[in-house]
């Protein structure tokens, strides 16, 4: 199902209700296209390696700043135990549940969930490992003999389905070097398959779970039904597997795990918000570029997924944004509105396009530079609300999210996502949203998806640095733009002196020199603590790029006024967050793509 957004238009109301639901017309289709495997170790182990990084799960008796502080990973600079492993011959397969060399080792997976899966008789699912990065014609040889490749996993390894009669002849490739059976353990995230297998007095456990691609979404259903959840939603397969969500009794996760037509499980969570100067020369640049390449976001569209925008009607928004919102909607929320329901997604849209017209800015000379206007300041502006509670978020979000924005407009390529996972047992994973999302850029590579790192950073051992692996999703989406939040340059205003308080251990808790008596907004090379920072899981780097995070002025939504940091006057205000931060990079991104429609004529540049 592909949902619409409203174009909006000076002349015409707003006809807004029903909006989510509707149908979208033919030519608007798109076409289909870690912690430790802690499970696989004694109790009194606590310590697995990771290449240079080293994971540790935390017991009850060391510090820590907050009591959701499961995890801490460190680097040491001076050992490569991912190269080390290699120069001895050693190629892993890397998964959330288990890291082993097949030919060394067998992964010890609990024994309830190492067992066959359940399901079709007719296919079934292996990994496939070969000796050396893969080659093009190992896959065409897989595909010859009847073998459907699914995924990559690492190192060297695919993801196939294979038919029942030809299973016995994927060893046969002298290619291969290790194939084996995809367990049900690999299918659980670890946070499911701790309780799984020790599902104590927990009753519901509310779960999404991805299928593979082309198996029938009955079958699947059906196949739920039996293991006594309770299906909530569903999501047709556009190329990536039907996803569900649901809820099932915490003691038959192990069957749902063995269910063979099930890719992938993970627990649902709570999602957040991650709450001039900085456009200035001293920072961003942005004055510079406008004033000697005359770049201001012309021609290009932004989508800001949000909280909503200021009053949520044309004619009485804030006037940073008139007459420049021409799209807005609410996907399948519950809110009924894109009027924004706290302060948060009117600041941020401040800060990709904000006019700054209510701070003395003059869009008819170009006159921008000293004034609150935001990175790209003539851009327009599509507004997708996700309502408080998130339920504008769609589950499966291929068609329904990215999809919905990508046919809106051919100039709509860059889409803010201030938002994520706040769970810190979520630190560094890679779920269902993230792989949908990756998989529809790399689909439509012309889409720019941008997203905050998250503010769960802390210094769990007090050590005065912040720790790593603490980034969350959607940040950890391989072909998005993780942004990071770093200091800005603002002595007075907001969290400083003369305010409640003004230095990280002030004003969030930080316990230990020489983070915590840091003035919050006095160093542009100094990284805000709270940003999210990797690695993920999977030992990729994130972010990918930081901005100021810290004492952001940008746009006040009138009427509401969580989260502020403090007023500046009656149209702005001051917040921080990697929220804060990533606006300022996607209104860069809409500047990159004027320059290159501009100067080179590319309409379409990659992301």
């Amino acid at each position: 199902m592909l949902i619409h957004i409203t174009r909006l238009t000076p002349a015409l109301p707003l006809l807004l209700a029903g909006l989510a639901l509707a149908g979208g017309p033919e030519q608007d289709q798109l076409p289909a296209p870690q912690p430790p495997a802690y499970l696989a170790l004694p109790a009194s182990v606590n310590w697995s390696n990771r290449g240079d990084f080293t994971w540790q799960l935390r017991d009850s008796s060391q510090p820590r700043r907050t009591e959701q502080s499961p995890i801490i990973a460190h680097y040491d600079r001076a050992v490569s135990t991912r190269e080390q492993q290699r120069a001895a011959g050693r190629l892993e397969i890397r998964l959330q549940q288990a890291w082993f060399d097949p030919l060394q080792e067998t992964p010890p997976l609990p024994a309830a969930l190492a067992g066959t899966s359940r399901g079709s008789s007719t296919h079934d699912y292996f990994i496939v490992q070969f000796h050396g990065p893969i080659l093009p014609e190992w896959r065409r040889a897989l595909a010859s003999a009847g073998h459907e490749v699914l995924d990559y996993v690492p190192d060297f390894a695919l993801l196939v389905r294979s038919p029942a009669h030809a299973s016995h002849s994927l060893d046969q490739f002298d290619m291969v070097r290790w194939v084996g059976p995809f367990a049900p353990a690999y299918r659980l995230s670890n946070e499911l398959a701790e309780i799984a297998i020790h599902p104590g007095h927990r009753a519901l456990e509310e779960v999404r779970v991805r299928g593979f691609p082309g198996e029938p979404l009955s079958d699947l259903i059906n196949a739920l039904g039996a293991t006594g959840a309770r299906l909530h939603h569903s999501s047709a397969d556009s190329g990536g597997g039907a996803i569900m969500r649901l809820q099932i009794p915490a003691d038959r996760l192990i069957e749902l795990a063995h269910i063979r037509g099930l890719a992938w499980i993970e627990p649902v969570h709570e999602m957040a918000f991650a709450n001039a100067v900085a456009r200035g020369n001293g920072i961003l640049g942005a004055d510079r570029v406008g004033a000697e390449l005359g770049l201001f976001g012309e021609g290009q569209v932004a989508a800001v997924t949000d909280s909503g925008l200021s009053t949520g009607n044309t004619s009485t928004l804030h006037q940073d944004f008139q007459g420049r919102v021409i799209g807005a909607g609410w996907g399948q929320g519950s809110c009924g509105t894109w009027a924004d329901q706290n302060a948060h997604g009117t600041h941020v849209a401040g800060s990709v396009l904000g006019s700054g017209v209510r701070s003395g800015a003059n869009p008819g000379q170009a006159s921008y530079a000293g004034t609150e206007a935001g990175t790209a300041p003539r851009a327009q502006l599509v507004v997708w609300s996700s309502c408080n509670d998130f339920s504008g978020i769609p589950d499966s979000p291929y068609q329904a999210f990215w999809g919905a924005l990508h046919s809106f407009s051919p100039n709509l390529r860059v889409n803010n996502n201030s938002w994520g996972i706040t769970d810190p047992s979520a630190f560094g994973t890679y779920n269902i949203f993230a792989r949908e999302t990756d998989r529809f850029i790399f689909d439509f590579p012309d889409m720019v998806g941008v997203f905050s790192a998250m503010n769960e950073g802390r210094d769990a051992n007090q050590d005065g640095v912040s720790d790593l692996g603490t980034v969350l999703p959607g940040s950890t989406a391989k072909n998005v733009i993780a942004v990071g939040a770093s200091e800005n340059l603002r002595m007075s205003g907001g969290l400083n002196p003369g305010a409640g308080c003004s230095t990280w251990g002030d004003c969030f808790g930080f316990p230990a020199n020489p983070i915590s008596s840091d003035r919050i907004s006095n160093n542009i090379n100094g990284m805000a603590p709270f940003s999210g920072r990797g690695p993920t899981l999977s030992n990729r780097l994130k972010p990918d790029i930081v901005a100021p995070g810290t004492n952001v002025l940008s746009a006040r939504n009138e009427s509401h006024q969580e989260g502020s940091w403090g007023p500046h006057n009656a149209y702005y205000h001051y917040i921080g967050g990697t929220s804060m931060a990533a606006p300022l990079v996607a209104g860069g991104a809409l500047l990159v793509r004027e320059y290159f429609a501009r100067f080179y004529s590319y309409s379409t540049p990659s992301a």
